[in-house]
């Protein structure tokens, strides 16, 4: 009991964190040291900084690796207090996470990219290494309390599917499971990323790529037509599309000015490359 006890305590010390850069404040928190295999925990990153919302440039989503885990479901939110001198920001990362075999679940440290408005100076900041103990899963029910009629029956049943129940077993034996399927937003930021690669920080570029991803993307998720399509085309092919209008001003705005850097100079200030980028992460991240 009492080694038990001393474990549990040393899981908890890495349960809550925190780090400090310039004016960014990092903590996190899981809110549990062990769960049962058919529980859930909750994990928090919290960044906080004295300002305005548009103070920092926060670079998202973040994807936690994760070892006997997966995300269930995540979430983020920004908000502001205060005003003038004493404005605060908090923006919050929350991941559900359920465990997906027994023992001690790893959550690898995060890196978070942010970058300051006012300079363009960018950042990171690293979030601590969190472990929880997985429970073994629970026992299937006791069967053995059957009434002799079920057991007759069942019998009976499997008997009568033995031969079905091999082949489908042979079947499944060949067949390689299919892979989840990814959905038009995960593919467009997976792509976006690929594109920020191959611009290197050309604005121009990167601008001018962008265009292709969007009239993908639109095809894939509103089975819009776009091929040789002009983002005004395109633009009018959403406003009959049942959208929320701020969605649909965004894309209509990222289409036009996409389109019209293939033909035009482009300029911007400093870090305005990651800036674009980090916006497109951030919208399409809540579409997924």
């Amino acid at each position: 009991m009492l080694k038990q006890a001393l474990t549990l305590l040393a899981a908890q010390v890495f349960l809550v964190g925190s780090a400090w850069a310039g004016d960014i404040t990092l903590s996190q928190r899981l809110d549990r040291a062990a769960m049962a295999f058919e529980d859930s925990a909750t994990l928090e990153i919290r960044l906080t900084w004295p300002g305005p919302i548009t103070a920092y440039l926060i670079e998202g989503p973040l994807r936690p690796e994760l070892e006997r885990l997966k995300v269930r479901s995540y979430r983020s939110s920004v908000s502001a207090s205060g005003s003038g001198e004493t404005e605060m920001t908090t923006k919050v990362y929350t991941f559900v996470l359920e465990p997906t075999g027994p023992g001690i679940g790893r959550i690898a440290p995060m890196e978070i990219r942010y970058m300051s408005a006012i300079d363009s100076v960018p950042g990171t900041l690293v979030t601590e290494a969190l472990e929880v103990n997985i429970a073994e899963p629970r026992p299937a029910a006791d069967r053995t309390g059957m009434g002799r009629s079920v057991v007759i029956l069942a019998g009976a049943v499997f008997v009568a599917l033995a031969g079905l129940g091999i082949w489908t077993y042979v079947r499944r034996r060949k067949t390689r499971p299919a892979e989840p399927q990814r959905t038009p937003a995960e593919m467009f930021l997976d792509e976006l990323q690929h594109l920020r690669q191959e611009a290197s920080g050309d604005l121009k570029r990167f601008k001018a790529g962008l265009y292709p991803l969007l009239a993908r993307y639109l095809h894939r998720q509103y089975d819009i037509v776009t091929d040789r399509c002009t983002a005004d085309d395109l633009v009018a092919r959403l406003e009959q599309l049942d959208l929320a209008a701020a969605r649909r001003e965004r894309l209509a705005l990222w289409l036009r000015e996409s389109e019209q850097a293939k033909y035009r100079p482009v300029t911007g200030q400093p870090g305005e490359t990651i800036r674009l980028e980090t916006e497109l992460r951030e919208f399409f991240a809540n579409l997924t």
